[in-house]
């Protein structure tokens, strides 16, 4: 009853079974058993597991939530469909030559990614100083490689998506054209590693570590 009330139901219930199956006549156990399945809600799979070659990273949504978008330590990025599970385009891929030994294990990430809010874009920022634009639907890149003077950590768009920003190891934020993939001239400067940039919802601030 304490892992229960504990918030600790999984627990709870996977000794509750194994007390129920040692204990079969006991029938005041089976309905508290029957109790628990029938008015709790356990999370469950609902596909197979999406697999990929090394660690993933980070996953996030399509803004309509058919798809989703995965970061994979072998510097490639993959959109799978939520309804099938199965992948929709080849690997958004990165220079996967660069990922050596333990490299990229812990808190640094060879790779970022981020949606356009109208879900057609993605862009992807890689420690192979570059960053790039995919179509969604093809996993086509839209544009050159966006270059850089060293390692790309962080890629954002703006929520109205006319505008996403990259984050440099040479301490440098710049802004970009999404239909372009042209720069826009604008740069914002730290005296180190430039590591991430979040837009206000509004999209007329910006915060930069």
């Amino acid at each position: 009853r304490e892992l229960f009330a504990g918030d600790r139901a999984a627990e709870g219930l996977a000794l509750l079974s194994r007390i129920v199956r040692e204990n079969p006549t006991r029938e005041a156990l089976a309905s508290w058993l029957k109790n628990e399945l029938t008015h709790r809600n356990f999370p469950r799979p609902i596909l197979p597991a999406l697999e990929h070659p090394d660690i993933v990273n980070s996953v996030q949504f399509t803004p309509d939530g058919n798809w989703l978008l995965t970061v994979c330590r072998d510097n490639a990025a993959r959109v799978f469909a939520v309804a099938t599970g199965q992948m929709l385009t080849p690997p958004l891929q990165h220079d996967p030559t660069l990922i050596r030994g333990d490299q990229y294990r812990g808190g640094l990430h060879a790779l970022h990614a981020d949606i356009s809010p109208d879900g057609t874009r993605i862009a992807t920022a890689s420690c192979d100083a570059t960053a790039r634009l995919w179509d969604t639907t093809t996993g086509e890149p839209l544009t050159p490689p966006l270059v850089h003077p060293d390692y790309v950590s962080y890629v954002r768009f703006r929520p109205d998506g006319e505008m996403f920003v990259t984050c440099c190891k040479d301490g440098k934020v710049r802004f970009w054209e999404p239909a372009s993939g042209k720069p826009t001239g604008m740069v914002l400067e730290h005296r180190d590693w430039a590591n991430s940039a979040e837009f206000s919802p509004d999209g007329r601030l910006l915060v930069t570590t």
